[in-house]
């Protein structure tokens, strides 16, 4: 019988997962369901703060 490569079979193997390829997946999601721009400002927003 032929493998198909999809996404959840890259991710398990057996009943193990591939960690490195499953941690990837976790990121790309977090990016679909967060908006982290800001990150980008966010040592700027705490000198800010610090200095207030």
């Amino acid at each position: 019988m032929s493998n198909t490569n999809t996404s959840d079979e890259n991710i398990e193997r057996n009943d193990k997962i591939v960690w490195r390829k499953y941690n990837t997946s976790l990121v790309s999601r977090i990016d679909v369901l967060m908006d982290t721009s800001f990150l980008n400002s966010w040592n700027d927003d705490l000198k800010r703060e610090n200095d207030m």
